[in-house]
């Protein structure tokens, strides 16, 4: 289960290509496309061998891929200044991945994926928490609409909410706090040196609790690892090429693509079909995150324009 932390690489300064914001919408839309397979074919490895062991095998794979980045710069690109916090975004991404994945094995893949639009909404809730920002009355509403759109998903009116279903927003919230650990790391390490650091201490994770649980692998199991780890590792680097042809507010909507997605893959690998009250709260959430983020884009905007003048 691969869910974007935010901390992948960028073009090198000079290097960026002209501004395309078509070509960096379908790159964008493409990566998202990665993450919701990803996100979708995870259960079919989880048929044999436990979620903790299929999250080291992910990682692993993605760890693999990585590595040539790490060597063709003699490992230069590891050195850090924020070791502990490295550490912890990595355990962070690490556990927020885990949770997901028990989610998918648990719940339908539409409603997981509705729910993890949720989180933009909980980096808003943290950054008041934990860093004291103040917020607007429109970033307030908007972030109120959005836990509304998951009450809407999760529908608490009927009964029927078990633990399963609370494990979407855990996971989310898990993701949202690395998001903000990356937004402070992104002050003095190169978002190469967060990718791979967060992938190495996920990594470390996985490997600390596998030995309890782990089974020798099927080649199923063996091929979904594979695939999850490379599917969420392009994906990244598609969104990242993708940034480089457009602005990050111009391409932040394409995430939703990995709703319909998830939802046919989900249909074709498992035969699930979403409910009526999934879209309608998905389609609440994803509103409240793109006014949010449109939001946010133009404050940013006025920011820069101050500054400048």
């Amino acid at each position: 289960m691969t869910v974007a932390n935010g901390a992948v690489a960028s073009p090198a300064p000079g290097s960026a290509p002209a501004p395309n914001a078509v070509l960096g919408a379908g790159l964008f839309t493409a990566g998202a496309s990665c993450f919701a397979t990803s996100h979708t074919i995870v259960r079919l490895g989880t048929v044999d061998v436990p979620a903790i062991e299929m999250s080291f095998l992910r990682f692993l794979s993605a760890a693999v891929l990585m590595a040539p980045m790490a060597l063709r710069q003699r490992g230069a690109v590891m050195r850090t200044r924020q070791l502990p916090f490295n550490m912890l975004n990595g355990t962070l991404n690490a556990t927020g991945s885990l949770t997901l994945i028990y989610a998918v094995i648990e719940l339908p893949v539409a409603f997981v994926t509705a729910l993890t639009f949720t989180v933009p909404l909980f980096t808003t809730i943290l950054a008041i928490l934990l860093l004291g920002e103040r917020v607007s009355l429109t970033r307030g509403l908007a972030t109120l609409l959005g836990f509304a759109g998951a009450l809407i998903v999760l529908r608490p009116d009927t009964g029927a909410v078990s633990w399963a279903a609370l494990l979407p927003l855990a996971g989310a919230l898990q993701i949202a706090a690395g998001l903000l650990l990356t937004k402070r790391l992104t002050r003095t390490e190169s978002s190469l040196t967060i990718s791979l650091h967060t992938t190495l201490w996920s990594l470390v994770v996985m490997a600390v609790a596998c030995p309890f649980v782990w089974v020798t692998p099927t080649w199923q199991a063996l091929a979904v690892g594979v695939a999850i780890g490379v599917t969420g590792t392009v994906g990244l680097f598609l969104w990242a090429r993708a940034m480089s042809y457009a602005d990050a507010s111009l391409l932040a909507p394409f995430d939703y693509a990995r709703l319909p997605v998830a939802s046919l893959l989900a249909y074709i690998a498992y035969g699930e079909v979403p409910g009526l009250w999934t879209w309608i709260g998905g389609a609440v959430i994803i509103g409240a995150t793109a006014w949010l983020a449109r939001r946010e884009s133009q404050a940013e905007r006025r920011r820069r324009n101050a500054s400048q003048g």
